[in-house]
């Protein structure tokens, strides 16, 4: 065993003991091993997906951008409006609620969508939720 694998072997043990998702993830990446725990792993990716997309704080940002005339679109700013009050850094809050205004505001996130969100986990569904959140919320 070389230096860069334990080196990564203590990373990933590390990651295990402190719940440490976005560690664990790459630990295991740079082991290239399958992760045995998927949810760790999956909440890694879903919070290395939010990190690049550019997080936009809870509250009174959001409020900024509801009340500006750059969201002209009623169905974009009701959104928003719902969404302030699920918009979380944890990705599997309010799993439920999410789903439902997804489902409400984009149709392809319908169980006849194009993009049904029963195919995903509730991290998954979070981190698309923010995302969304993050996407249309930007001057």
């Amino acid at each position: 065993m070389d230096k860069r694998e334990l080196y990564w072997k203590k990373q990933l043990d590390l990651a295990e003991k402190r719940h440490d998702s976005v560690l664990y993830k790459r630990a295991c990446d740079e082991l290239g091993i399958p992760p045995s725990l998927e949810y760790l792993y999956d909440a890694g990716c879903a919070e290395l997906m939010h990190q690049e997309s550019g997080h936009v704080q809870k509250g009174s940002n959001l409020e900024r951008v509801i009340s500006s005339k750059s969201v002209s679109d009623d169905k974009i700013t009701n959104f928003l409006r719902e969404a302030i009050s699920l918009y979380s850094t944890s990705f599997d809050e309010y799993v439920k609620d999410k789903t439902e205004i997804l489902m409400k505001y984009f149709p392809r996130f319908r169980p006849d969508g194009s993009q049904s969100l029963s195919k995903y986990s509730g991290i998954q569904i979070g981190s698309i939720f923010n995302r969304l959140v993050d996407s249309y919320s930007k001057d």
